[in-house]
């Protein structure tokens, strides 16, 4: 999949893997092959991912780590403000800043208008290009039978993320 912003940017920027509090909609979601595989690996600990009330074969988010009252990623190392799996972070982290939500009306795509590279590209041909991109990966064959596999990549966002276009059911 295409990245938006570029990872040079992305691993400068201090925004994302930081969070105010332990149980967030924003915590990053791993799949259930992409917990597999890193936990196999032992990448990341297996004991880190959030199961609780999840039917065999779903993904889940990742538990966040505490220090000095605030949340991070235990994926990220602070200190050096490096992603420790950014080659195989999750495919919401690679999607970020667009966001696959669920809404009353469906599943859909929307944007995090809080990530700084986008907040100073959204309208421009780059960001315009990156949503067609996105529509036609999303409504086509391929992006629908990942939606149809992985329905649970699908999630509850707050109510002020921009929602760009509807999805097709998976």
């Amino acid at each position: 999949m295409k990245r938006f912003v570029p990872s040079d940017v992305c691993l400068a920027c201090d925004g994302c893997c930081r969070y105010a509090e332990a149980r967030t909609s924003w915590a990053p979601f791993f799949l259930f092959d992409e917990i597999e595989r890193l936990t196999r690996e032992d990448r990341v600990p297996s004991c880190l991912f959030a199961h609780v009330g999840a039917a065999a074969g779903c993904g889940a988010r990742i538990q966040l780590t505490e220090e000095n009252g605030h949340f991070f990623c235990p994926c990220l190392d602070a200190h050096r403000h490096a992603c420790l799996i950014y080659p195989d972070r999750p495919f919401d982290c690679r999607l970020y800043p667009f966001l696959l939500a669920r809404r009353d009306t469906g599943p859909c795509l929307a944007v995090d208008e809080n990530c700084p590279y986008l907040r100073e590209r959204i309208g421009s041909p780059a960001f315009t290009a990156h949503v067609d991109y996105l529509r036609q990966l999303f409504g086509g064959p391929r992006g629908a039978a990942f939606l149809r596999l992985h329905p649970d990549i699908i999630q509850d966002y707050p109510s002020d993320v921009r929602v760009l276009y509807p999805l097709s059911r998976p």
